[in-house]
């Protein structure tokens, strides 16, 4: 460890930061008050909705969890899953946990409930990069057991279970900042029997403590006279919540209900829940802005919008709604309704449903919709009501692995294992490195001798948007956090950077052209990470792979591929099983990066591939003799012997640890690491960065930073480590 005495000097003014050893907040004598730290309220943004929306990979990759102990979660008919939400990121964690509502009765202990869900093996693995927020990869990986068959590890499970005994319907939820928003509709008394003359509620929980999340005290209730013969009350079915951008700074929150043929729009009348002493703000509520119905909403147009990856049923309309009990028991309406923010402040909402209302007895697709929100405040467009919904487009995603069952009319029939279903519940979630995932849950499990709530998860095709794959990262945090401090307050921080992000990964696909489109129970698309590659039977035999009972798994099937190896790994493809008879060779470039190989006719590869690994280097070397190894290596990867040396080499990383601009500190990246003591004494943006260092050039790599953002006393920071000083 490297430590350094800083100045930082921002518009003149001076900043000191110095060693904790040397110097306090309020000097070396003064009482140190524990800060107050408020709950985070806002979600991080993402650049480009559509393009990250649009570009997701339509096959999910399987997550499942265990129930508490003696507690069945499977759920049945009209008691089941009906949301889920990733939790936000949070600094030091745990970020392996998800939030669902499931329906249920009080019957047969099938009372409905809010599920805290912990997946702690995605945050324990090798390389894991699930503490840091970011996608958490399968957790059903066994060698010849097919994921439908396999269990997760017995450290993932729910955690925790808040029952309700007096209402039906917890619906669909979403997650701003440390606030979880749960709707609750079809209120119910001691005998089951539901209250018709009571209006539906929507809830608030602080989930400061991510594994106990404590309801808050106000509650959004929903006292609107729809005027619909049908549904003269309205219900809390489907929520979605987001903070609207600077200067207005109020949150919006829009519910539907029923056939989605109304949905109504609340703007909040603070711009926080919470008192600056960190109490609830008994003021804070809701106030009705807009109620939107169906015929305010202009003709859709489907001019140049793709519905992609494969056919949707043409029938389904972009908004599907239903105005009478009949139709609403027929026609498949939106199950979630997630709102995100683009980075130039535009407001999206993601709209997940199944085209078949009878899911998952039939189960047609699972789509996702986008559509722009018009009409919020300060958003360019109306600065009071008229909201409306611009279609943006629809995707539809695959949530079943290819295993067993019979595949009929779009739909399945039997005991094929569902990892999701639109349905039920879809969750979006931008990470730290501001990457779109969506998260997917059962309807029910259908497999009555596993006992497991499964879900799915789905991340960019390749890998992430436009994240650099070669680092620095900062660490504990992933790269390009924001701090923002009180003046006062202390910034306590070991900065460590990282040369590789997110590990080797490869992505093979049944047809050219990364093609998996088509029907998608039929075209698959396999995905292998670097860490896991000892989990499954990727080295072994691709007939052992999902669908190994209907279609010999993946053997035979790999005609194109997406993948990223770091600068010291290179990736090979087998025409046997046990990496026998070798197909070819990828080797990665100086920085890492992309191979993308769109038709393996081009090498005589198509329909051949069996098995396939990654190999570092020095794994290479290790098992060669020492005269003949570096030639040897340098046959497969096409790298001179000065390359591979250079490649062997510990990256380096150069730091600007005092705002200037110059990058004056250089080490490697295994033994940089930087302690700093930031005392925040004068407002203003702050900024610490690293970056690699080209390995034997003078290219540098990108750039990331630390920024420190110091706020006027009161005006409300996030709270430093170390404590904070001052009078």
């Amino acid at each position: 460890m490297r430590p350094s005495s800083l100045l930082l000097v921002a518009g003149g003014s001076a900043l000191a930061a110095c060693l904790l050893s040397a110097c306090g907040a309020g000097g070396a004598n003064s009482p140190v008050a524990a800060p107050i730290v408020l709950p985070q309220e806002a979600n991080l943004v993402v650049a480009d909705v559509p393009s990250q929306l649009f570009n997701l990979r339509h096959q999910g990759e399987w997550l499942a969890a265990h129930p508490q102990s003696g507690q069945s979660i499977t759920g049945s008919g009209e008691k089941h899953y009906q949301g889920i939400v990733r939790a936000t990121y949070k600094p030091g964690g745990p970020n392996d946990v998800l939030y669902v509502t499931k329906s249920g009765h009080p019957d047969n202990n099938e009372e409905a409930f809010l599920g805290v869900i912990q997946l702690r093996s995605r945050s324990s693995i090798a390389e894991a990069s699930a503490p840091y927020g970011e996608r958490m990869r399968s957790n059903l990986l066994q060698r010849s057991v097919e994921t439908a068959d396999t269990e997760p590890p017995t450290s993932d499970r729910v955690v925790r279970r808040i029952e309700f005994d007096d209402w039906k319907h917890p619906g669909g939820l979403q997650m701003i900042g440390d606030i979880l928003v749960v709707p609750m509709e079809q209120p119910i008394d001691a005998n089951g029997e539901t209250i018709e003359d009571k209006d539906c509620e929507i809830w608030f929980y602080d989930c400061t403590d991510r594994l106990n999340p404590v309801r808050m005290d106000y509650s959004l209730v929903m006292d609107i006279d729809t005027g619909l013969a049908y549904k003269p009350r309205a219900e809390a079915g489907v929520v979605g919540i987001i903070k609207l951008p600077e200067p207005d700074g109020r949150f919006a929150l829009l519910v539907t209900w029923a056939g989605d043929y109304q949905v109504a729009c609340y703007i909040s009348n603070r711009t926080s829940f919470f008192l600056p002493d960190g109490s609830q703000d008994p003021l804070f509520e809701f106030q009705l802005y807009d109620l939107w119905e169906i015929p305010d909403q202009p003709s859709f147009d489907f001019t140049g919008l793709s519905i992609n990856p494969f056919t949707v049923d043409p029938f389904v309309a972009p908004w599907p709604y239903a105005t009478n009990s009949s139709d609403n028991n027929l026609i498949s309406t939106f199950q979630t309704m997630h709102l995100v923010q683009q980075a130039d402040g535009r407001i999206y909402m993601i709209a997940a449903l199944n085209t078949n209302n009878f899911s998952p007895v039939f189960v047609g697709y699972d789509v996702v919709s986008l559509f722009e929100v018009k009409g919020l405040p300060n958003d360019g467009v109306r600065t009071v009501g008229d909201i409306r919904f611009d279609f943006a487009g629809r995707k539809a995603f695959n949530m079943m692995p290819h295993d067993e069952g019979v595949v009929i009319l779009g739909g399945e029939i039997g005991d094929r294992a569902v990892f999701g279903n639109g349905n039920a519940g879809v969750g979006a979630y931008v990470s730290p490195t501001g990457e779109l995932l969506l998260y997917a849950i059962a309807h029910n499990e259908t497999d009555e001798n596993i006992d497991l709530l499964r879900m799915s998860e789905f991340r960019h095709r390749d890998m992430t948007w436009n994240a650099p794959h070669v680092g620095p990262r900062w660490m504990p945090e992933p790269f390009g956090p924001e701090v923002t401090l009180e003046v006062g307050q202390r910034l306590v921080r070991e900065l460590r950077a990282e040369p590789w992000i997110l590990g080797s990964w490869a992505d093979l696909y049944e047809d050219v052209s990364y093609n998996s489109n088509g029907n998608a129970y039929n075209k698959i698309c396999q995905v292998i990470d670097a860490p896991d590659l000892s989990l499954d039977d990727y080295e072994t035999r691709f007939s052992r792979l999902d669908g190994a009972g209907i279609n010999n798994g993946f053997e035979d099937k790999a005609s194109s591929h997406r993948l990223c190896v770091d600068p010291t790994t290179y990736f090979a493809l087998y025409n046997d099983n046990g990496l026998e008879d070798n197909l070819f060779v990828v080797a990665p470039d100086a920085d890492g990066g992309f191979s993308l190989r769109s038709n393996y006719g081009f090498f005589d590869a198509n329909d051949q591939a069996n098995s396939a690994t990654f190999r570092t280097f020095q794994e290479t070397l290790d098992s060669l003799p020492a005269d003949t190894g570096m030639a040897i290596l340098g046959g497969l990867t096409g790298l001179s012997a000065e390359e591979i040396e250079a490649r062997l080499a510990v990256p380096e990383v150069e730091w600007d640890l005092d705002g200037d601009g110059v990058f004056e500190i250089v080490g490697t990246a295994k033994d940089t690491v930087q302690k700093l003591d930031f005392v925040a004494q004068e407002t203003g943006i702050y900024r610490i960065r690293a970056r690699r260092r080209g390995v034997g050039t003078d290219v540098q790599g990108n750039t990331v930073e630390l920024v420190i953002r110091v706020v006027a006393r009161g005006a409300g920071g996030d709270g430093g480590d170390g404590g904070s000083g001052g009078t």
